[in-house]
């Protein structure tokens, strides 16, 4: 991998209680601190994503909706 296209990391010092970080190591079966923190703070992000969908109002996204979507984008 080139050096530019290398992931940026923010290198830290943090207080994790060692039972909670060996709960999210288990959970995302891995040894590895960083990696279970890692997946997360992902799965932590997705779920805010997922809700905010949830919250969002669907009401007007019928079929006939979508199908005159669809043929806009095919045109």
């Amino acid at each position: 991998m080139a050096q530019t296209d290398a992931i940026r990391r923010h290198r830290t010092t943090i207080n994790i209680p060692t039972d909670l970080l060996h709960q999210a190591e288990e959970v995302f079966e891995t040894r590895s601190p960083t990696v279970a923190i890692t997946r997360a703070l992902q799965e932590a992000i997705a779920l805010f994503h997922r809700r905010r969908l949830l919250e969002m109002d669907w009401s007007d996204l019928t079929p006939e909706a979508i199908d005159d979507m669809r043929r806009t984008r095919a045109s």
